[in-house]
């Protein structure tokens, strides 16, 4: 039988990182409430049940400001910034939606979401279980061991720091038992609880690893010297007091046991309700696509367990509605600020990862042509991108780069038949297991919007590059400027042009798009097609570049038979009226045809063949030559 898992949420904590991570103007209800709280709140929720695959999972938030810490200390957290007005209602709704998905939420008065936290971690670890505290509160850190991890947020909302006793220990020379102690004498700003002046983190965690623990150098608090000793024995009273308010507590006394917290599913007739409210649309897919992913559907089924089933689950492109932020990829330009041996050597150090390939130029059958090639991939979790000017190349880069796009390799493009195109141009050829991102979004999203990439990086991982269409063509001109980075990091003698970084990014944006869309493909069952719609794509690229073989002198004589009898016939109407005129006139052939010839009047046709088939079969039935059926037949085809 696996480890149970417990996830235990800071709502507070994680409902404010999801607040300042969307602009709350983008999201707001037709009646004007706002949403940007929540909708941040369960993306980075859904991300972490996808992720952590947890079987009990509960959420603790504060009840008020009040607590017994600020009966200890009046002026703890004194000095915030009031509530933002946006906000104000968002907890609710986020309360509300745990609830619709079965998830249980807890507050208590005079104590903190952190105190509660811990009662839960504490419980789960003599309960044999792994326990996942996500918070963005360092005083967290004092609870990790190894069965209890921190998920603590990085710089972007989709950014996770798994904190584990060894993190802590190798970030701030200290184990996490001890992290408390080093916090008591820092001091922390967001809590108003001012530390001993002039001792940071290293010079702190250097005295706990001296003596071995803040009472010992308390104990010895004369031994020490300087500034920062007499510091110290100056404000012992604040540090005593700082370690007094950040040890979390965890004997309280809950409402909830952990089996209370067992994750059973969710009520999908509660999560359109609430989503109907909150007018969330993809937020509402994800959640109830999440619900397909276990084996019971309904939280009041008569089963004792749900389990995640993790072959079943659909991952999900970060909504379109997000604001992700945007990488930027370690940049290399070949000739310039990267020889030929360090494109080898990079080729093979990051021949793990799938190549992006990203063309700039004339992409596609009619006179293509490639002006920049950006080849991406991934090396030790880092993104880096590497710009190819075709006139730059050497024979022995050529060769090099004609191996990586014809090899083994795996490749990830966009428009692979266009690219190839553009790739003949110059001689080279793409092979090996190339994914292209545009066919594969295609079968997994046939009504997506890709007339433009950056649309395409916008709905499927978030990302907002602004780019104006007008920037390639200026950039153009500048090819001769040095750009790129030295292979230290530090930037050479002129910096990349925004277009040119923006055209990395997409590079790199294909191999982060590549895993979510292939596990759609597979859970929507449409992968099976790539086993057609590549090899496809590759013979019409094939015949495409090919084309179609014709028998030129046929197709001479033949136009020549055809002039002659359109020549004999118009000479035939010349004859039968007595005159030259020009047939190809309407109103010089209105006026022979019901003029001079006195024929019956027709109204004005539409112009649709079959209309003047009919028009012509009339006129046969006059005697006239003019309307002889040789001429019906070279006028009309």
């Amino acid at each position: 039988m696996s480890k149970k898992r417990l996830l235990v949420l800071d709502g507070h904590s994680l409902a404010f990182r999801a607040f300042f991570s969307r602009d709350p103007e983008h999201f707001r209800t037709s009646t004007g409430v706002y949403t940007n709280a929540v909708h941040g709140f369960f993306s980075m929720l859904l991300t972490m049940i996808r992720a952590e695959k947890p079987t009990h999972i509960g959420a603790a938030f504060d009840l008020s400001r009040h607590s017994f810490r600020t009966d200890i200390y009046p002026d703890y957290k004194g000095g915030r910034a009031e509530t933002p007005p946006e906000f104000i209602g968002q907890v609710e709704n986020i309360q509300k939606m745990l609830s619709a998905m079965g998830i249980k939420w807890l507050t208590e008065p005079n104590v903190e979401a952190d105190d509660i936290l811990a009662t839960l971690a504490t419980k789960g670890t003599k309960s044999g279980m792994e326990v996942l505290v996500s918070s963005g509160d360092r005083d967290s850190f004092q609870l990790i061991s190894d069965d209890v991890t921190v998920l603590y947020p990085g710089r972007s909302i989709s950014e996770t720091k798994r904190m584990t006793p060894q993190v802590v220990k190798d970030r701030y020379d200290v184990w996490p038992q001890q992290y408390p102690e080093i916090a008591a004498l820092v001091g922390e700003h967001a809590d108003n609880l001012p530390g001993v002046p002039l001792v940071g983190e290293k010079v702190a965690a250097s005295w706990i690893n001296e003596y071995g623990s803040l009472d010992s150098l308390l104990e010895h608090r004369d031994e020490l010297k300087g500034k920062r000793g007499e510091n110290l024995r100056q404000h012992i009273d604040d540090v005593l007091r700082n370690r007094q308010l950040n040890r979390l507590r965890t004997d309280l006394q809950l409402p909830l046991s952990l089996e209370d917290l067992h994750w059973t599913g969710f009520d999908p007739q509660a999560i359109q309700e609430i989503c109907d409210e909150l007018e969330f649309k993809q937020m509402r897919t994800q959640i109830l696509r999440l619900g397909q992913a276990f084996a019971v559907t309904s939280i009041n089924g008569d089963s004792a367990t749900m389990e995640l089933d993790r072959t079943q689950t659909e991952p999900e492109p970060q909504d379109a509605d997000g604001y992700g932020v945007v990488p930027e990829p370690q940049r290399f330009r070949l000739g310039s600020d990267f020889t030929a041996t360090q494109f080898s050597d990079w080729l093979q150090n990051t021949q793990s990862s799938s190549l992006g390939i990203w063309a700039v130029g004339n992409i596609g059958v009619t006179n293509p042509r490639i002006d920049w090639l950006f080849l991406a991939a991934e090396r030790d979790c880092q993104g880096q991108c590497v710009l190819i000017v075709p006139d730059e190349l050497t024979p022995q880069t050529e060769h090099l780069l004609c191996d990586a796009l014809a090899g083994d390799r795996k490749k990830t493009v966009y428009d692979a038949k266009s690219l190839r195109h553009a790739l003949h141009a110059h001689g080279w050829e793409l092979h090996g297991a190339v994914t292209d991102i545009k066919m594969l979004d295609y079968l997994v999203n046939p009504d997506g919007n890709r007339t433009k990439f950056a649309g395409v990086t916008k709905r499927l991982l978030g990302w907002e590059i602004d780019e104006k269409p007008s920037d390639i063509s200026k950039i153009s001109e500048q090819m001769t400027l040095d750009l790129g980075v030295e292979l230290d990091g530090n930037s050479s003698a002129q910096p990349w042009p925004q277009t040119l970084i923006n055209q990395a990014i997409y590079a790199y944006a294909l191999l982060q798009m590549q895993p979510t869309l292939e596990q759609l493909a597979h859970f929507r069952q449409v992968d099976g097609l790539l086993e057609l719609e590549n090899p496809l794509s590759y013979i019409l690229e094939k015949m495409e570049y090919t084309g179609i073989g014709i028998d030129t002198i046929y197709l001479d004589e033949y136009a020549q038979s055809l002039q002659s009898e359109v020549a004999m016939a118009q000479q035939s109407a010349f004859d039968s009226i007595g005159r030259e005129v020009n047939l190809s006139s309407p109103k010089q052939l209105q006026e022979v045809l019901f003029t001079q010839l006195e024929l019956p009047k027709t109204k004005k046709p539409k112009p649709d063949i079959l209309l003047m088939r009919r028009l012509w079969k009339s006129l046969l039935a006059t005697t006239h030559t003019l309307s002889s059926k040789h001429f019906y037949t070279i006028a009309t085809g």
